[in-house]
């Protein structure tokens, strides 16, 4: 537990003046009630704070768009009097934070989601509109003189692609190929023939702009950065043409501790589901990673988080 505490020491942030209580709730994790959680036949352990929990991308977005969600969540109840956020640098931090019951609640893309669930028994509880978009999908492009007309094409190229923890520009495109039976060379890796052979461009412009430059054959975008023109400027889109576009998946999510007690998540989960439905919630929710609303995972939303496991899977990313 030492271990643990000191990791949240070590990347978090306390928003309250109660410095002893809330150093008693980090070593000794005891909770007290939501508002309508308890009563005298309740055995449901209380809750007066709660811990969000993000790995960092970029410290100030996250930070803030933690900030938002959890002065949100305190403000909608009667007891819950704090909140707390941490910031970690990789899956394995969060990963343990969400076993111990150090974090409560993680926004996530669906892969690392799918991570936490099968490993840290994480409960992944609705999805989130991130960015206004429930759904997004990958295009791969190409010059618009190139002879790629589709994936099997790319054998013995080089396709860039934004980073290894991307799904839009990494795992989602790496599984398409897969699907076409070809193998995948990462950088410092053997390059074969019949391989197609990655590079990583950390940023959607820099992927643009070396395909448009023949610095590589091939590259790989959201369907939302597509779209945009500040990400993609009209006048590189014009010398680029889509050759394959990738299903919709999940946008993102928002997860749950294991040690977090089920009558928590479902107060949790209704505050969430309504936020979209007065002003206020609207407000916190544009602060929240411009998100649009939550929504539950059911119809097409389970579908395809069940399609996303089971790219996973193939990826090698959780066990079957």
């Amino acid at each position: 537990m030492i271990g643990h505490l000191h990791t949240v020491l070590r990347h978090c942030r306390w928003h309250s003046q109660a410095l002893t209580v809330l150093i008693a709730l980090a070593t000794s994790q005891m909770m007290v009630p939501w508002p309508g959680l308890a009563n005298g036949h309740d055995d449901t352990p209380r809750l007066d704070g709660i811990v969000l929990g993000r790995v960092a991308y970029e410290d100030r977005i996250d930070q803030t768009a933690l900030d938002a969600l959890g002065q949100y969540l305190v403000e909608m109840s009667d007891d819950l009097q704090r909140y707390e956020t941490v910031l970690v640098q990789s899956n394995h931090e969060m990963i343990e934070l969400l076993r111990a019951g150090d974090v409560d609640l993680v926004p996530e893309s669906p892969f690392p989601a799918l991570l936490y669930e099968a490993i840290a028994d994480a409960k992944i509880l609705v999805r989130q509109w991130q960015d206004g978009h429930a759904t997004y999908r990958t295009h791969f492009f190409t010059q618009k003189s190139s002879d790629i007309e589709r994936i099997n094409d790319l054998a013995g190229k080089r396709v860039v692609f934004e980073s290894p923890t991307s799904t839009a520009g990494c795992l989602v495109p790496k599984a398409a190929i897969n699907d076409e039976s070809l193998l995948v060379g990462f950088p410092g890796e053997s390059f074969n023939r019949s391989d197609v052979g990655l590079i990583f461009s950390n940023s959607e412009m820099n992927a643009l702009g070396w395909v448009a430059q023949g610095r590589v054959h091939a590259g790989v975008i959201s369907n939302i950065d597509w779209a945009d023109d500040s990400m993609t400027p009209p006048g590189l889109k014009k010398e680029l043409r889509i050759f394959h576009t990738t299903p919709d998946i999940l946008r993102a999510v928002m997860l749950a501790s294991p040690k977090l007690p089920n009558l928590h998540k479902q107060r949790i989960v209704d505050v969430l589901l309504r936020m979209h439905e007065s002003d206020k919630g609207k407000a916190v929710l544009r602060k929240f990673y411009s998100t649009a609303r939550f929504d539950r995972l059911e119809g097409e939303a389970l579908a395809s988080l069940n399609d996303v496991r089971s790219l996973a899977h193939k990826l090698g990313m959780i066990p079957d």
